[in-house]
């Protein structure tokens, strides 16, 4: 009779341990809210143009007071973004679009698309670059 009690407990804790392991793996888990993917490359946030450079010679006319802002739209597991720019005398505002791959920034207004290849220097500081026609701008702003 000891046999088959303790062989009878054997199976009963065995059985216990399963449904145990099957209830708890079928539970949610805590899962953490993505963090915004356009916060993770670094482009997010209020910048003001440090210089600028036209076929590599700089453009002693920049001193201050161009901003760009690019934020966040309302889905953080996106590179979509809104952007708004002021230099003082005009702004203009719109959507983005980023490609990591590329590393370029589509810029979309009411009235215009344009494009910027990127790099984040720092958490405060990135280069923009883009062409017009021949002329090669490149442009390092600095975080507000």
């Amino acid at each position: 009779m000891k046999n088959i009690n303790l062989h009878f407990v054997n199976k009963s804790v065995l059985a216990a341990a399963l449904a145990a392991a099957f209830i708890f793996s079928s539970c949610s888990k805590w899962t953490e809210l993505p963090e915004d993917v356009l916060a993770d490359i670094g482009l997010l946030g209020s910048w003001e143009i440090s210089s600028r450079t036209v076929n590599g010679v700089t453009d002693m006319s920049v001193t201050c007071c161009e901003y760009l802002e690019l934020e966040s739209d309302t889905a953080s597991d996106d590179v979509y973004g809104l952007w708004y720019y002021d230099d003082g005398i005009s702004t203009n505002s719109g959507t983005f679009v980023v490609d990591t791959i590329e590393s370029t920034i589509w810029f979309y207004s009411d009235n215009s698309t344009f494009s910027r290849a990127y790099e984040v220097a720092s958490y405060d500081v990135i280069g923009l670059t883009h062409f017009v026609g021949s002329n090669y701008f490149g442009e390092i702003w600095r975080r507000q």
